[in-house]
């Protein structure tokens, strides 16, 4: 059908029409989303748009956009500690026992009239001990057990575990202890929780516990660098004055912009004292994007903050990897020439349970019986490398003295100490952790064992210090065993993480290992965390780590860029940076910042 004009006429005014009505909807649309993107970003831009914004814009994040939140100051809650002797003891078979436990007699060794056996993980199996404990204090949980061949069991407490025990010698009874367990006054109620069964069990029985009290928080901890700069000095006179009286908090921001910070302050109200970062990317052979490191680092300076480094190190050659298994990087192989010595150590006791267990929950086994005399192997190396100059490095590949890779090693330690050199011309003081966690043995500095990794310290901390004079360093040991334990540093670390869904308490167990292997001379603190320590039981414990670090990704930011609860709940977050034993970034800028 044809149309005449005027129909034409009518269709095409009302096609203009509606063609307005959709331009001014348009506009309309985009004003009101712009305005909702604008209030997104102040109240919870994710990571990556903040991460861009930073990037282009270099100076100090602008923070006077948005209403940071304010709360109180939250006072401690510290249960009572009433020190007093305690020695207790219920056998097995006067305890409240059900289900297919029996009392026999067949082991030696055993007290009393017997012990309890039958543990097969049957339903209804269960025995109690029910003590009355006379004081609200730390105490030794022992149980005496045997087995007839390998088994892991658990003993818990009012129902919560305590701890794991291993029966490694078949055919005895064996004691296992679970030291500073913290017991209030009153009814407490020891148990088995069975994980293989297949045991004997002696006794239950608590005791005293004294080692947590007597550990010292000195008032100076000297620095291990004789010509340690003013600044580094400063630092370490402000750690050792609030060492065992607050912890410092910190984060670890995943570059050089501040996300992770601003995410805190967003939440909380405050910005951590330490800033956490990483000079991985910084050598000729790694594939990482460090970024402008030392710039976030001089910026967080200049406002007050503490500076902290690490250094996830790639393979100086071959494939670049931090971890062992990726990489064909050898620290074994490129070692200078050696030969090996025998040792013979005497140890008084048994070393304590390992301090950094991912996932560790239980407490450590810390009472041991006397062992024989260790045989330890140490490496004579033929050539010091530490203080010798690109050149005369370079003479020793070429006269077969040294392997390439022991050159390659030198090389990138040269790297980033000039990378780190702006720092230490502006004396600004570094919490500097290299090798971390070596004793793990997935990174390649840790695969090459104890002795390996003991020559790769000294080597780069006299080089760093002595050839480089990088005296603004105060140097954290992160080895995290008695093995790796090295000469040359300042403050002892341990990287702890748990799963979600468990407690992270004080971490006392690790902390009293920790300070019985280092002599009790050295402060101590979380130099990685996967949440914020309970404070309350910090002090309970009086086991005070220095400072904590929260590691960033999943452990802070979900996956829209969004403040996560997977680890740290919002509120328990809010509380510890308002904490009146948490030190944040208004409390060092009183002290550190820049005078105008």
């Amino acid at each position: 059908m044809k149309l005449t004009r005027k129909q034409q006429k009518i269709l095409l005014i009302a096609a203009v029409v509606l063609l307005g009505m959709l331009i001014v909807v348009g506009v309309v649309w985009m004003i009101r989303s712009g305005s909702r993107k604008q209030q997104t970003l102040e109240s919870s831009t994710p990571v990556s748009s903040i991460a861009e914004t930073e990037r282009k814009e270099p100076e100090t994040p602008d923070t006077t956009e948005y209403q940071a939140p304010s709360y109180p100051v939250v006072p401690l809650d510290v249960p009572p500690v009433v020190p007093e002797e305690a020695d207790l003891r219920i056998e097995a078979e006067s305890a409240d026992f059900t289900g297919q436990l029996t009392v026999e007699d067949v082991y030696p060794g055993y007290s009393g009239e017997g012990y309890l056996t039958g543990f097969s993980k049957s339903e209804g199996d269960k025995v109690e001990a029910v003590f009355s404990v006379p004081s609200s204090q730390h105490y030794d949980v022992t149980v005496s057990v045997c087995a007839d061949s390998p088994v892991t069991n658990a003993v818990a407490l009012n129902g919560a575990s305590i701890g794991e025990f291993q029966i490694e010698e078949p055919g005895s009874f064996v004691k296992v202890t679970f030291s500073g367990v913290y017991i209030p006054e009153g009814e407490a109620t020891l148990s088995i929780q069975e994980i293989d069964g297949y045991f004997a069990l002696d006794y239950f029985e608590i005791s005293s516990y004294r080692e947590m009290y007597e550990i010292d928080y000195q008032d100076e901890y000297p620095l291990s660098d004789p010509k340690a700069s003013d600044g580094a000095k400063r630092l370490m006179a402000y750690l050792s004055e609030n060492y065992g009286e607050k912890i410092i908090s910190g984060q670890y921001a995943a570059g050089d912009a501040d996300t992770e910070l601003e995410l805190i302050y967003r939440l909380t109200g405050k910005y951590p004292a330490i800033r956490f970062g990483d000079v991985e990317g910084y050598t000729s052979n790694s594939i990482a994007n460090g970024g402008d490191i030392i710039a976030a680092c001089e910026r967080w300076a200049e406002q007050g903050g503490i500076v902290g480094l690490m250094w996830h190190w790639d393979a100086p050659s071959g494939v670049s990897s931090v971890y062992a298994a990726q990489t064909d990087f050898s620290l074994m192989d490129a070692l200078p020439p050696f030969t090996v010595t025998n040792e013979i150590v005497e140890q008084e006791t048994a070393p304590s349970a390992d301090p950094a267990v991912p996932d560790e929950t239980t407490a450590a086994e810390f009472s041991a019986e006397t062992e024989a005399p260790t045989v330890v192997q140490r490496f004579v190396f033929s050539v010091d490398v530490a203080l010798k100059t690109p050149e005369e490095l370079d003479k020793l590949v070429q006269d077969g003295t040294i392997p390439e890779g022991c050159r390659a090693l030198l090389t990138d330690i040269d790297s980033v100490a000039e990378t780190l050199r702006p720092l230490a011309e502006k004396d600004i003081p570094v919490l500097w952790r290299p090798l971390h966690e070596a004793s793990g043995d997935w990174f390649w500095w840790g695969a090459g064992g104890a002795e390996a990794y003991r020559w790769l310290w000294d080597v780069m901390y006299r080089r760093m210090t002595e050839y480089h004079e990088l005296h603004n360093l105060i140097w954290i040991w992160n080895g995290q065993s008695e093995t790796y334990l090295v000469d040359q540093y300042d403050i002892a670390g341990l990287d702890i993480y748990l799963d979600k869904d468990k407690p992270f308490g004080s971490r006392y167990e690790q902390f009293v290992s920790l300070n019985r292997m280092t002599g009790g001379e050295k402060m101590l603190a979380l130099s990685e965390c996967s949440t914020v320590p309970d404070r309350n039981l910090m002090f309970r414990d009086n086991t005070i780590w220095s400072f904590f670090g929260i590691w960033y990704g999943d452990y802070l930011i979900d996956e829209e860029g969004r403040y996560s609860e997977a680890y740290t709940k919002a509120d328990d977050m809010i509380a510890a940076y308002n904490s009146e034993a948490v030190i944040t970034l208004d409390d060092t800028k009183k002290v550190f910042a820049k005078a105008e």
